[in-house]
């Protein structure tokens, strides 16, 4: 996949195998020399910025980041932040964000609600700037809420129960496909839920009826099916359950690395958040949720860098006006791919190994973005 990565980041990691025998692994971090404020002078600022497509934080360094993200905002670049567990100056650096990617166990953590589809909303509705949200959910997919005008629906629906509806469903033509010799495609592709045109749109030479026949070969051979993908037929003014965790916690104790230690899907059954006065704000959105790619269970040797390689084609997705719902089949796939080797690089695919329509995108002759990340 072609595009720039600036040479402006300076922290850097180096991971181990993980450990076959356990089912677990082992990260070893070996951090580079880390930007700091003082090293962000107006001329310093002014060149990792230049011609930047998008600028991408991974929600460390925070203090260096809220004044990169700020200057980007200045100059009308897009900022995306990636929000894996809470930390400390997260908070500051949300409410810079156009885009959000998350995992499973975040909007939980953050916002102290007790249902994904609650926090999510609350997510949008305290970060009013956020344009949509992606929160993955590992062998189940991703979720997508796209914030769309108000003006254009009426329809009220609780969030929650969108999403287990359309999860479940999505689960059911997930299995039935991955069984199924047959190449139809279960994907449900609405271009009003994605606010741009769908990847079933007529325009393309391919369209949703051959989505299943979309994929990826590794580099050790094995045949990767892209998943499924399915949106809302229409933006909902989105409401909220009536369930609650019974404990808020203080944004600061939120925001403490050392207040709820390295975030796992294990602690969110009692941690919970953000605890700042939720904002009744509305929010209109579509919803998109997307299968994870269909990859042989004897093909998985290593997911370390799956979540990287997923943000990469993020990236990539936003950079080249991808349609959303193809944005999320493609990372899909990538982040698939890379747990066919061990390592976060080595099964790391390259564009020729994808389904050439997986790859188009809405810019004509723009194949060579600057991205900037810290």
């Amino acid at each position: 996949m072609s595009g720039h990565i600036s040479q402006h980041r300076r922290y850097l990691g180096i991971t181990t195998k993980r450990a076959l025998t356990g089912g677990t692994r082992t990260c070893i971090q070996t951090p580079g020399l880390e930007y700091t404020p003082d090293d962000l002078q107006p001329d310093k600022v002014e060149q990792i910025l230049n011609n930047a497509s998008l600028v991408y934080f991974d929600g460390r360094l925070t203090d260096s980041a809220i004044l990169l993200a700020n200057a980007a905002r200045k100059r009308g670049v897009p900022v995306l932040v990636e929000a894996e567990r809470l930390r400390e100056g997260l908070d500051e650096l949300l409410q810079e964000a156009d885009y959000l990617c998350t995992s499973a166990h975040f909007p939980k953590l953050w916002t102290g609600k007790a249902t994904l589809g609650d926090a999510m909303l609350s997510t949008l509705q305290q970060l009013p700037r956020l344009k949509w949200m992606i929160t993955t959910l590992g062998k189940r997919g991703s979720v997508l809420i796209n914030r769309q005008n108000p003006q254009q629906c009426s329809e009220e629906a609780v969030l929650e129960d969108k999403l287990n509806s359309m999860l479940s469903s999505l689960d059911s033509n997930s299995n039935s496909s991955s069984s199924s010799s047959s190449s139809s495609s279960s994907s449900s592709l609405d271009s009003s839920s994605s606010g741009s045109s769908s990847f079933a749109s007529s325009s393309r030479q391919d369209g949703a009826a051959k989505a299943s026949a979309a994929g990826c070969t590794s580099k050790s051979n094995v045949h990767i099916k892209a998943g499924n993908v399915s949106s809302s037929s229409q933006a909902y003014k989105l409401q909220h359950t009536n369930v609650d965790t019974p404990q808020q916690l203080t944004a600061s104790h939120a925001s403490s690395p050392a207040a709820v230690p390295a975030a796992s899907p294990e602690a969110e059954a009692d941690s919970s958040g953000h605890g700042a006065a939720p904002s009744d704000a509305a929010v209109t959105a579509g919803i998109i949720v997307a299968s994870a790619a269909h990859v042989p269970q004897e093909a998985i040797e290593d997911t370390t860098g799956a979540g990287d390689a997923y943000i990469g084609s993020v990236l990539y997705g936003i950079t080249q006006q991808m349609p959303l719902d193809q944005m999320m089949m493609l990372a899909a796939l990538v982040a698939a791919c890379t747990c066919t080797a061990l390592g976060a690089r080595p099964a790391l695919p390259y564009a020729a190994d994808i389904t050439p329509r997986l790859l188009m995108g809405n810019v004509e002759g723009y194949d060579q973005p600057k991205l900037v990340a810290l």
